[in-house]
């Protein structure tokens, strides 16, 4: 009996051991939430989508991709892309404004909004940079409430 229960307990602390040493992208972005701060029709003919991501954690954030789908009044108006590393500090907001690359129809969905305070869904894709090369790609969403101008 002796021999048997030192191996059954080897087995289970290595299996406590390396369940702890797996993440889930989900967890590292807790505390996260995307904003739309206004979308602007008239910038030269470009639309424009200004955005910041919230960062409510006491850890820092280096993004090194994010990715905004853009929902106005429940419709899909389009997606913007920042390619740029963007530094998110802890207990704060960092954003940027890119240009909103209309989906079919989204033109129509906007002009309709312009002038107007919208509701908005946001379905962001971030690539968190975790150290050196290693990387982590997480879901993060909001809803509210921008001025279509």
């Amino acid at each position: 009996m002796k021999k048997f229960i030192a191996p059954l307990f080897l087995f289970a602390c290595s299996l406590l051991f390396l369940s702890g040493c797996g993440t889930n992208s989900k967890i590292i972005a807790v505390g996260l939430r995307p904003e739309i701060l206004s979308i602007d029709t008239k910038n030269g003919g470009v639309p424009a989508v200004t955005w910041q991501i919230v960062n409510t954690n006491i850890v820092p954030y280096l993004l090194s991709k994010v990715e905004n789908k853009i929902f106005v009044n429940g419709q899909l108006v389009g997606t913007s892309k920042s390619t740029k590393p963007m530094a998110v500090p802890q207990q704060t907001n960092a954003g940027n404004t890119d240009i909103l690359e209309l989906a079919s129809g989204g033109a129509g969905i906007l002009s309709a909004a312009a002038g107007t305070n919208a509701t908005y869904r946001v379905e962001t894709t971030i690539i968190i940079q975790i150290y050196g090369d290693t990387t982590e790609k997480s879901q993060i969403s909001n809803t509210g409430s921008v001025a279509v101008k």
